[in-house]
């Protein structure tokens, strides 16, 4: 997933057995915000079935990270957009 207005870049793997997420790994090229929000990503859908990750919305993200300045939204919500991109692989 790429933010066209910032640049910032992510990608996000996850190993599913047994139908739940075991492992989530992550580049991100970007600012720390990015990086801290998919860290954050990697946290939170880890041991939840696929289905229960794609619960996980940008708010959710914010209120773990226990915000982000406004100008770095973004972040938060790129983790989310490759969250959903990544759980849509398994489709």
């Amino acid at each position: 997933m790429e933010n066209p207005v910032c640049g910032d870049i992510t990608h996000l793997y996850l190993r599913i057995e047994d139908g739940v997420i075991c492992q989530c790994r992550f580049q991100t090229a970007g600012c720390p915000a990015a990086i801290a929000a998919t860290a954050a990503v990697t946290i939170l859908c880890q041991e939840k079935t696929a289905e229960d990750a794609k619960q996980i919305t940008s708010q959710l993200l914010l209120d773990y990270l226990g915000g982000l300045p406004s100008h770095k939204l973004h972040g938060a919500d790129l983790a989310i957009q490759a969250l959903q991109e990544a759980l849509s692989q398994l489709d």
